[in-house]
């Protein structure tokens, strides 16, 4: 999936990352501030305070100083314990320089002034007690600047914090409130919902791959209906095969089906085996019966490369097309499709689509199609299979020609016929004079010989019009419409044409083996008016003909039925 990209520097200023980073490092920044100012505050204050320590003691010395200057008479101890106030370091480096310098020089003169020197002793601690008062204001002011910094910093950096939090928080709620309303609806089965993409962040990325993810569902949901209505169209198709009784009937469900296709012309071709060509069995609209010069159009192609490869072809414009030009007649515009139909592994025929519009057969029309033509090449695979199994129901597999069930079913519909036009129809019982002992003479399996050819041989000498069937055994049925005579005179012909067959193959010395037949007519309606009574009739004329020596014709008379209706 291609994820739409921003630019990068767009990304990146409007990334969660770098918003988030840029707040930490304010806060950082600030806190870093704070730090500073506290602990220069604190070493401020730290300072004040020693010095204010120092201060306190030197003013105790002082008040001792001030009490024993007070007490002592003594001039000398008075110097003395001046003078070693004055060395004390502590003195030294907490006290003003300028007082002790007056000091220093009372002390130095003789005499001593004692008022004055008491008076600057009461100058030193007024204002060592100023200095400490003024130490402990400038700890207070310190100590008010550090909060008011505190303070004013800690404002300064809440307010964008604040801001900057909501923000954030609707930058991430909203569009994530917006994301869970749409995957509730896409897991309901709507594939509609589309999220906002108004933002170049990750969650503006995260819905633009939402937004893909939804349209991809989308389209696979519409080619699952598309595919699900494909499947409905070819299971109602292939019932409509399955009721179909002819190839025509397959043919034209196949065209009704490609019909709601665009198309100018449909074909479909059979192929015809014994004469190597193809030939145009159904259209969708009629063909034209000349071609643009004036000569006629013939409907059957030779042998196209499609059938010939078993692999469909498709032609983008038929302008262009030097291939298939004999299968479009005449149309020179649009696109063409050709599928072959494949019974068995083996290529049976064609269907050609021509659409008017070029490029018009994309992949998902030609598996449509080509599963159409799969489908009916399985039903006309079908139809010639039980074509085939009903024919050698009907036929006798060792003579080839009609069995006994043909015959009655057949003889059934001409008697019908027969009487609904009131002509007259001859029924021929044919036997094979002594096949018994030639059986036992020659074996079974020159019996069989005989059988085929005997067969062979009738069905040869037949007009169209004429059918042969095996009764059973060596007898053998003949069915022809016309009198009782006109049966007589190809009975006769027949007879003779059985007599002139010889099978030399069935002994060592060339010596010639021939046969004879018996034949029995029986004439409808005059020998009877039923199945039952024909053939019997029939029967009847052929055991006559048997008593009379074989070899010879008889017709059934309605003396030869009374004689028998008698016994």
């Amino acid at each position: 999936m291609q994820i739409q990209k921003n630019p990068a520097w767009v990304s990146r200023l409007a990334s969660f990352r770098f918003q988030i980073g840029i707040g930490t490092f304010a806060v950082l920044f600030v806190i870093f501030i704070m730090a500073g100012v506290s602990f220069f505050s604190l070493k401020k204050m730290q300072k004040l305070n020693r010095d204010t320590l120092q201060i306190s003691e030197s003013l105790d010395h002082l008040y001792l100083i001030d009490r024993k200057i007070s007490d002592d008479s003594n001039l000398t101890k008075l110097r003395s314990n001046a003078n070693e106030f004055l060395n004390d370091d502590l003195i030294k480096t907490s006290i003003h320089s300028e007082i002790l310098k007056d000091i220093r020089s009372l002390l130095d003169h003789a005499p001593i002034d004692v008022t004055v020197l008491r008076t600057k002793f009461k100058e030193l601690i007024t204002f060592q007690q100023k200095l400490i008062l003024k130490k402990h204001t400038e700890i207070d002011s310190l100590f008010q600047f550090s909060v008011m910094v505190f303070l004013g910093l800690s404002l300064l950096i809440s307010f964008p914090i604040i801001a900057f939090s909501r923000k954030l928080s609707r930058s991430i709620i909203i569009p994530v409130q917006q994301m869970l309303l749409s995957a509730e609806r896409l897991s309901l089965g709507d594939l509609a919902p589309r999220v906002e993409e108004n933002s170049y962040n990750e969650l503006g990325d995260l819905a633009r791959v939402f937004n893909q993810m939804s349209a991809k569902m989308s389209e696979r949901q519409l080619a699952t209906l598309s595919r699900n209505r494909e499947l409905d169209e070819l299971y109602y198709f292939h019932t409509m095969l399955q009721t179909s009784e002819s190839e025509i009937e397959v043919h034209r469900a196949l065209l009704q089906k490609v019909k709601s296709y665009h198309l100018s012309q449909a074909l479909i071709y059979d192929w015809d085996s014994h004469h190597s060509f193809l030939r145009v069995v159904a259209t969708l609209y009629p063909l034209p019966e000349k071609k643009s010069d004036g000569t006629v159009h013939s409907y059957q192609i030779p042998m196209c490369r499609v059938v010939r490869a078993g692999r469909e072809i498709v032609l983008h414009d038929l302008s262009e097309d030097l291939i298939c030009n004999e299968c479009h007649f005449g149309q020179q515009r649009g696109s063409a499709f050709c599928v072959p139909i494949i019974s068995s592994g083996k290529p049976i025929g064609a269907l050609h689509l021509i659409s008017p519009e070029l490029d018009y057969w994309n992949i998902e029309r030609q598996k449509f199609v080509k599963a159409l033509v799969d489908q009916a090449a399985s039903a006309v695979n079908n139809l010639r299979n039980m074509e085939l199994l009903r024919g050698r129901a009907l036929m006798d597999e060792q003579t080839q020609v009609h069995n006994r069930r043909y015959l009655d079913d057949y003889l059934r519909k001409q008697l019908a016929v027969a009487e609904r036009q009131q002509r007259p129809l001859c029924v021929m019982m044919l036997d094979i004079d002594h096949f018994k002992r030639f059986n036992d003479t020659y074996g079974h399996e020159s019996g069989d010989i005989v059988l085929r050819q005997f067969a062979q041989a009738i069905k040869s000498a037949l007009r169209e019009g004429e059918l042969i069937a095996r009764y059973g055994g060596e007898e053998f049925t003949v069915i022809m419409h016309g009198t009782a005579r006109e049966a007589l005179t190809l009975a006769e012909r027949l007879r003779r044409a059985i007599a002139a067959l010889s099978f030399k193959q069935f002994t060592n010395n060339g010596e010639e083996v021939r046969i004879t037949m018996s034949i029995g007519i029986a004439e409808f309606p005059t020998s009877g008016t039923s199945l039952e009574q024909v053939l019997k009739a029939a029967d009847l004329a052929l055991y006559q003909a048997k008593d009379s020596g074989r070899n010879c014709v008889r017709v059934a008379t309605r003396t030869m039925l009374a004689v028998r209706a008698a016994r």
